[in-house]
């Protein structure tokens, strides 16, 4: 019953009155529920408020119902690939930057593949937040949502990652 009670308190399209201080009979369920619709994760801590906490899965609910599930990480790189790609883009951000103040001749084109590796890190970044364990579930599948939005679904649902520097603009150099 208490089950029932609270997927029903969060689909109401209200604010339903509900105390701040509940029996647990009424927290199991709303934790169960939490679980299964991917917004609280069993490792993020609950506050001893029952209407502020229901407020947050009511919300946060409506926010995601149509973000990916966090079961796409799967076809996304590991943990360690993507911070290994990521500190590569710092690294490559530094030195354009580097060398667009010393080559002032090629400063335009040099802005623009900075640009261009900035937004490559922008992508990667939201990986990193989406196959972090240690974020909420709601920042991971808000990256998602977002890394989907940036790449497209075809892309996203192919899961084709673009790399994590414009390699398109590396020369190869020959002796």
């Amino acid at each position: 019953m208490w089950d029932l009670l609270t997927f029903l308190l969060v689909l109401s399209p209200v604010q339903p009155p509900v105390p701040h201080h509940a029996p647990e009979d009424l927290w199991k369920p709303l934790k169960k529920l939490a679980l299964a619709l991917e917004v609280v994760g069993p490792h993020e801590r609950w506050i001893e408020d029952y209407r502020s906490e229901l407020g947050y899965v009511r919300r946060h609910w409506r926010e995601l119902k149509n973000a990916p599930p966090l079961a796409d990480c799967q076809v996304l790189p590991t943990l360690p690939v993507i911070k290994e790609c990521r500190c590569f883009n710092r690294n490559h951000q530094r030195w354009l930057e580097m060398r667009r103040l010393i080559m002032l001749h090629q400063q335009e084109e040099v802005a623009e593949i900075l640009r261009e590796t900035q937004q490559l890190g922008d992508l990667w970044c939201l990986m990193e937040t989406a196959t972090c364990p240690n974020q909420s579930w709601v920042c991971r599948r808000r990256a998602l949502q977002q890394l989907r939005e940036r790449l497209g679904p075809e892309a996203y649902y192919a899961g084709t990652v673009p790399p994590c520097v414009p390699v398109w603009h590396f020369q190869l150099i020959e002796r």
